[in-house]
């Protein structure tokens, strides 16, 4: 009967349930992002037709129910098992859920789904979701191919960036390439655009110096595309030596990553060689040599084996255009005598009371430890707990012994975490991660079940902004619970951001918290954590959502960013001479977004380490329009291009893809990419005294030795020797082979043992460094000990000892902590304590270290200093400076390490340790607060030319002021901020400057915070070419001069609105005008169609929209039309008479972007000698179209483009003249006409160019009525990488040019010198509107018959206008020729 009452009740509650349900309505949206790409996608993988998309449901409900009551389904029934619909929650609440809908593997075709959210399995709600799957159409999909211009071969190498056009949406994640191809996702962009990095897996066959062709696979279709090689370049290297160090086949590493090297030395002298080493142990590893230095023998490469074992090296190298093998050899490798181990379990894990401070703070103190009768060779410390990690570094943890039998012990506080969390409280210790020796400690801490607290984190708003270069403000609110606030974040899972600042309470329950993070990448994940380690998740790959009502995502959109929009890549010297001197050097690059955050790091191809500088970021230059970067060419670069790499969030291109006339090309006798090495070492030891001594010669024979760091332990003790090198600790020799001493001196009560070098960073003059590490991996081939690799105790010296027995470690006798509050909130902890060992005594110039460890593995650490010494007591005191947050809302525990006695052993105290063998209380502290006062604790980096400064730190207000104290004669500045954030003050008018200053925050309420030193990053843009040395007499450097100029016009310079005279300079022009005169000015027009024939540019101009008001209104609608093409290439022997004439027939044409087109075309050179053949020479031509006012550099020359300007850069590859004496001239035609074909006139111009900034150049003006067509004719070429004079000539009197009163037309001769590898020049034209039209005054106009104005040159004019019909006729068969 109870059963029966109990299960009516059931029932009855819900059938009132579902009454209440039926009375209410669910509403179902679409969230997702709602762009095209979305709901319609190409199938992932190209050669499929299925697609997979993701969609975000959110159903919101009238009244609260369980989250459990909520389902979700569609009408779509999959065909098979292959298609499928998956829904995951996201988020919910008692009203609202948001659910992902993952459609996967659907075919191609259009699908119209209805998407239901029910409650109890009764249908409420539904929303429709339109999907498309389309495939790829053969008909409109392009490929274009860019090589990889530097040929860099190596195992991960690319032949280029293949770009498909034509697209409607984002390009799938691959395209399926035969044979063999490897083919990733690169980066994407609208307008129908995806690139993809293109690479051939490399081996030493002829796909290294043959085309090869591919096949693109498509659902239903493929594609053919020809793919060039990495290398098809001939160089002239052979004889090349090929020698393995140590010259033996056993070999014995002295370090944990030790290895044999082999070095090669070559001797080309004109392209670099191939240098391909193909190793095999249990892998196969392919890799490019690269080289380091150079000898007098030759270039030098370095390369190191890998692995262990029998290890054979095949050394393939290029003779002349052949690839052949010059070296197999295999030698045995053999690891280090002994590494560190740790047992695979702990001997126990303590927890001791939870209530080891303020109970408030729920923490509680657990320590573990280990014994080991393993050698410790200084290896890491990795500990990672729950989600935070850390790396603690010897004397941490190491108890009692010495380091070949030891017993470990450390403390850690952890918070008391709800039943929901316990098993996410792990501790792993890793010992040295690289080996995978690791000892797992793990335990659930007991946890009273009746403790109702459960951490949460509830966040209410997120905003992303990006604030200056690499810098971006993340502001968070959240809604606190039980006060367990933000305490870091995490981007991309790596990053820790440190404690985040926090605003005052909002609305009593909301708190805002922001931080000033500086990032490289884009962010794609965000994950926070809050004071007890919680984390909460977001990902913009997957559009998380943190809040449900209203639905809110995280909204990544700064990071996004788009390389494809950098162009215009140039730099204020594109030509250096690095030989014994740096040149510092300014990269100037346009995007189309101002605030955009663009990296920039420069790379030195020094083996397969890619070194790089650090990235440095662009700034935006307002005056110029430009973003530009100040960086350093080091001292004695290699010839050839300067490697750089642009990174725009997680994309980047290399220079090796960008064109060249985005290079900065490098050339120096000399070349040292290589740091300083010991050439010779030798080893003493000495007793009474106890000493040993390294006398070390380092050697750097090019860029010079600078600096350098030693690290000597004792291998028993675990003793630490730190030594610094400079020119001061020099004692013989000079930068170039110089002599230095280490010395440790040792106590007369010692322990006989090994002291060894585990660590060496020996710099150049450069920055280029060498190194060692006993335990850490490096880069082998920059071994500090390269010419002592069959030696493996070359960096150990044996002190033998008298015996003496102590077998007890130090002791710690007292122990006493306090910290001490500063009026500016400035917190500092204080340590002093007593350390004994009677028996042998404390080793001398041994400091023990005060460890102060809070939540979440945070750690702080001193070395302390000797107070005072009474007998064998010595009295050591210590200080630690409290970062801003460090303890907020926790406790500290302390720790002691690094007690050494004279007998070999050492001992340390644990926070456990001490408080029960030294003191109760010291051993922890509570009280840290959190200053509300402004703290500077960092800014961006700032140039010695001044400009925009960053300033970062916590408590900052609106309404503060920054105070700059410059040590020069400019002493006190006041600066009002651009904008304020808590974290987060932007200054931009920082006074150039070479000296460090100093920067103070004042606020209004009295505030001020800390000094801040700001050290500017010096640079001097003095650089002249060097004089040069033993040049070949047809290879002169001259730049051209400009001849003194005079003033025309009348008015002179078009008047006072228009210009002034400047003397030897002609007339400078305000803007917009131009001319001799300053009589025109640019005309904005539409950007013309590209023609996809050639390079031929035809501008139509609407004459009424331009009309001059000096002008008659016309009724008819006049229309003008300019032309601009390349006519033909003529090579001239040295009295100009032409000797070869190539017409350009076919040109190839591609699309650059928008404003940028290319075409080639090819010429067959005959052949000089009966016994040669013909040669062909490639012409490209690329046209940009300049919409606004732009400054480029060319040939070391500052230009202007207008506005409407199209810009001719063309380039000459390798051409084989008849004679040294020859040069080439390329004809261009510009022609201007008019549809008024009554009372008008043509005019012509030529000479030079008007500028007060030296613009060498001619100008052409072709005048019809009063529009112009003005071309600029630079010249200064760049010749084989040099800039060079060149000339330019009118040719009409030769060329039979149309002329008449409604039309001209010009030939040009562009005069280039014999050259030879290549030659780039760089003409403009605009379209002008002049203030006069064109008329009889000049003796070059043509006009029409006027009977009521005639003059002789008139009726000259209508001579030559009778036979305007057939000039007309003439023209207008050209313009069809041509377009």
């Amino acid at each position: 009967m109870k059963i029966v009452i109990f299960s009516f009740i059931i029932y009855f509650f819900i059938f009132l349930k579902l009454k209440v349900v039926n009375s209410q309505t669910v509403q179902v949206f679409d969230i997702s992002d709602q762009s095209i790409d979305t709901y319609n996608k190409y199938p992932s993988q190209s050669s499929t037709n299925y697609c997979t998309f993701e969609i975000f449901i959110l159903s919101v409900f009238d009244i609260e129910l369980d989250s459990e009551s909520f389902s979700i389904s569609t009408n779509y029934t999959p065909p098979s098992y292959f298609t499928k619909i998956t829904p995951t929650l996201k988020l919910s609440n008692q009203t609202s859920q948001i659910y992902s809908l993952k459609f996967e593997n659907f075919y191609n075709g259009q699908y119209t789904i209805q998407v239901q959210s029910s409650i109890f399995d009764f249908y409420s709600g539904s929303t429709i979701i339109n999907l498309n799957c389309e495939l790829y159409d053969e008909n409109s999909i392009e490929f274009e191919f860019t090589a990889n211009n530097r040929k860099e071969v190596s195992f991960f190498s690319y032949n280029g960036i293949l770009t498909i056009k034509g697209l409607k949406y984002k390009g799938g994640d691959i395209i399926d390439i035969l044979p063999g191809g490897l083919s990733l996702y690169f980066y994407d962009i609208e307008q129908g655009i995806a690139n993809y990095l293109f690479g051939v897996l490399q081996q030493p066959n002829d796909k290294f110096i043959t085309n090869v062709n591919y096949t693109m696979k498509f659902y239903g279709f493929s594609k053919n595309i020809t793919i060039t090689p990495l290398f098809n370049y001939y160089s002239n290297n052979q004889n090349n030596d090929c020698l393995i160090y140590p010259q033996t086949y056993n070999f014995t590493r002295n370090s944990y990553f030790g290895s044999a090297i082999y070095k090669v030395i070559t001797n080309y002298t004109d392209n670099e060689p191939l240098l391909l080493g193909i190793l095999s142990t249990k892998s196969l590893v392919t890799d490019k040599l690269y080289p380091a230095y150079q000898t007098e023998n030759g270039i030098v490469y370095i390369k190191e084996f890998f692995g262990l074992g029998d290890v054979n090296l095949q050394l393939y190298t290029q003779y002349g255009s052949s690839i052949v093998l010059i070296k197999n050899s295999t030698i045995q490798i053999n690891d280090i005598e002994s590494k560190s181990s740790v047992p695979l379990v702990a001997n126990s894990i303590i927890y001791d009371n939870p209530n080891i401070g303020n109970h408030n703070y729920n923490k509680s103190m657990f320590t573990f430890d280990f014994n080991s009768t393993s050698k410790f060779d200084n290896t890491k410390m990795f500990y990672s707990y729950r989600w935070f990690s850390k790396t603690f570094e010897w004397p941490f943890g190491f108890e009692s012994g010495n380091n070949f039998k030891y017993i470990y012990r450390s403390s850690f506080l952890q918070e008391l975490a709800s039943p929901n969390h316990l098993l996410d409280n792990t501790i792993d210790i890793q010992i040295n991660y690289y080996m995978n020796k690791n000892s797992k400690l793990s335990n659930i801490l007991s946890v009273d079940q009746n403790n109702d607290y459960i951490p949460t984190i509830e966040i209410k708003w997120v905003e992303f902004k990006h604030l200056y270069i690499s810098n971006y403000l993340v502001r968070i609110i959240l809604v606190e619970k039980i006060n367990d606030g933000i305490a870091q974040i995490d981007f991309n899972f790596y990053n820790m951001v440190e404690f985040l600042n926090q605003d005052n309470s909002i609305d009593g329950e909301s708190v805002e918290y922001e931080i000033n993070h500086k990032t490289d990448a884009s962010i794609f994940q965000v994950i926070f954590f809050d004071l007890n380690g919680n984390r909460f998740f977001g990902d913009s790959q997957n559009q998380a959502f943190y809040s449900i009502n209203p639905p809110l995502n995280f909204d990544l959109s700064p990071f996004k960013l788009n390389i494809l929009e950098i162009d215009n890549i140039s730099f204020l010297f594109n030509n250096i001479n690095t030989t014994n001197r740096s040149v510092d050097n300014i990269m100037y690059l346009n995007h189309t977004d101002p605030n955009a955050s663009i990296g920039i790091f420069f790379i030195y191809h020094y083996n397969n380490d890619q070194t790089i500088d650090k990235i440095d970021y662009a700034r935006w230059n307002s005056t110029i329009k430009m973003f530009q970067l100040e960086f350093t060419v080091p001292a004695n670069y290699k010839s050839g291009p300067f490697s750089y790499a642009i990174v725009m969030g997680i994309y980047s291109n290399y220079s090796y893809y960008l064109p060249y006339y985005y290079q900065l090309n490098v050339t120096s006798s000399k070349f040292d990419l290589y740091g300083p090495i010991f050439k010779t070492i030798n080893k003493t030891s000495s007793s009474n005294p106890n000493s040993i001594k390294w006398s070390l010669e380092i050697e750097d024979q090019i860029n010079g030795f600078d600096r350098g760091e030693i690290i000597v332990r004792g291998e028993m003790d675990g003793s630490i020797y730190k030594f610094q090198l400079s020119t001061l600790s020099r004692i013989g020799g000079d930068q170039f082979l110089g002599q230095y001493e280490i010395v440790v001196n040792i106590s007369n009560v010692c322990v006989t043992q090994n002291y060894i070098i585990t660590d060496v960073r020996l710099y150049d003059t450069q920055g280029f460094l060498s190194e060692f590490n006993q335990t850490a991996e490096f880069i082998q081939s920059k071994n500090s000990f390269i010419n002592f690799l069959d030696d493996p105790s070359i960096n150990k010296i044996q002190l033998n000892c008298l015996s003496f027995i102590d077998d007890s470690p130090p002791i710690l006798l007292s122990f006493k902590s306090w910290m001490n509050i500063s009026s500016d909130d400035t917190q500092t902890l204080f340590f002093e304590f007593q350390v004994t060992d009677p028996q042998s005594g404390i080793k001398e110039g041994q400091l023990p270290i005060v460890y102060s460890t809070t939540s979440l593995l945070n750690t702080i650490y001193n070395s302390s200093v000797i107070k005072s010494t009474d007998g064998d007591i010595i009295t050591y005191s210590c200080m630690i400076s409290v970062p801003f947050g460090f303890a907020y809302n926790s406790d500290v525990i302390f720790s002691v390490y690094g007690l050494i006695n004279n007998a070999g052993y050492y001992s340390g105290y644990s926070a456990k340790r001490i408080q029960d063998e030294v003191s109760s209380t010291d051993y922890k502290m509570t009280g840290f607060i959190l200053s509300k006062k402004p703290i500077i604790q960092s800014t961006t980096e700032i140039t010695s030319s001044g400009g925009g400064l960053l300033i970062k730190g916590k408590n900052f207000k609106h309404g503060d002021i920054v105070e700059i104290n410059y040590v020069n004669s400019v002493g006190k500045k006041i600066s009002t901020p651009i904008y304020i954030y808590c974290s987060s003050i932007f200054i931009d008018d920082i006074i150039p400057t070479k000296s460090p200053f100093t920067i103070k925050i004042i606020q209004l309420n009295g505030n001020s915070s800390n000094e801040f030193i700001v050290y500017p990053r010096v640079f001097n843009f003095n650089y002249n070419d060097p004089e040069p040395t033993n040049q070949p007499t047809n290879e002169p450097t001259i730049q051209p001069t400009k001849a003194p100029m005079i003033c025309s016009g009348n008015p002179e310079c078009g008047g006072v609105n228009n210009g002034y005279c400047k003397q030897n300079y002609g007339c400078i022009c305000y803007s917009p005008w131009l001319g001799i005169d300053c009589t025109s000015k640019v005309i904005i027009v539409p950007q013309p169609e590209p023609n996809t024939t050639n390079p031929s540019t035809s501008i139509p101009i609407d004459g009424n929209n331009n009309n001059n008001n000096n002008s008659e209104n016309n009724s008819e609608n006049i229309i003008f039309q300019s032309l601009i093409s390349l006519v033909s290439l003529r090579e001239l022997d040295f009295n100009s008479k032409p000797v070869n004439t190539f017409n350009f027939e076919k040109w190839i044409y591609s699309k650059i972007d928008n404003f940028t087109n290319k075409y080639e075309t090819t010429i067959i050179v005959p052949p000089i000698g009966p016994n040669e053949n013909s040669t062909t020479t490639t012409i490209t031509a690329t046209l940009q179209w300049f919409e606004e006012k732009s400054n480029i550099i060319f040939a070391n020359q500052n230009l202007t483009m207008n506005p409407s300007t199209i810009k001719y850069t063309i380039e000459f590859s390798q051409y084989k003249f008849k004679n040294k004496l020859n040069g080439l001239q390329l004809i261009m035609s510009a022609s201007l006409s008019s549809s008024q074909t009554d009372d008008i006139c043509s005019d012509k111009q030529f000479g030079e160019t008007t500028d007060e900034f030296d613009d060498v150049s001619n100008y052409l003006k072709i005048q019809v009525g009063d529009h112009s067509l003005y071309g600029r004719f630079i010249k200064r070429a760049i010749v084989d990488s040099l800039v060079k004079s060149i000339s330019n000539e009118l040719l009409d009197s030769s060329m039979n040019p149309i002329l008449s009163a409604s039309t001209s037309q010009s030939y040009i001769g562009i005069i280039l010198p014999n050259y030879g590898n290549s030659i780039i020049i760089d003409p403009d034209f605009s379209v002008l509107l002049d203030s006069k039209s064109a008329d009889s005054s000049s003796n070059n106009s043509i006009c029409t018959n006027d009977s009521s104005k005639l003059t002789k040159a008139q009726l000259a004019g209508i001579i030559v206008g009778s036979n305007q019909t057939i000039f007309l006729k003439k023209m207008d068969s050209k313009l069809k020729h041509i377009n």
